[in-house]
């Protein structure tokens, strides 16, 4: 039996379309230099590029749970010992809670632009009004 502890992922990493990294946290010290993690995301990246719809592999001797969404990879990572499905229900909660922030940081960009375009117009208005010497 798994001892059930709060160290259950070991890294977790989002990388872009292109294999770069976007965001990273590694938990532990299997990947403790720049160097190391790198390497890891890269072959990660290699490995994951031409199946991005795939779920779950076997890699570096770890669990890797991933979803492709959006022009970005997803990835958990656990040990081989980890309960995939607990390690999915983390994937599935990371993956949404970044789309539902990005969904939400563009609603505010949108309102905010468009105030910003409102006030702009008013002011050019005003501006058409003015006589030039």
């Amino acid at each position: 039996m798994v001892n059930l502890t709060l160290y259950t992922v070991k890294a977790i990493v989002m990388l872009d379309s292109e294999g770069g990294r976007v965001l990273a946290k590694y938990y532990g010290q299997d990947y403790s230099s720049p160097k190391d993690q790198k390497a890891f995301e890269k072959g990660l990246y290699d490995k994951t590029k031409r199946a991005p719809h795939g779920e779950i592999l076997l890699f570096d001797n770890q669990v890797v749970l991933y979803r492709f969404h959006e022009d970005v990879f997803f990835y958990i990572v656990g040990m081989p010992e980890e309960n995939e499905a607990m390690l999915l229900v983390i994937l599935n909660a990371f993956s949404d809670a970044v789309s539902m922030l990005l969904r939400c940081v563009g609603h505010v960009l949108d309102s905010k632009l468009s105030i910003f375009f409102n006030f702009f117009a008013e002011r050019t208005k005003d501006m058409d009004q003015l006589t030039w010497c």
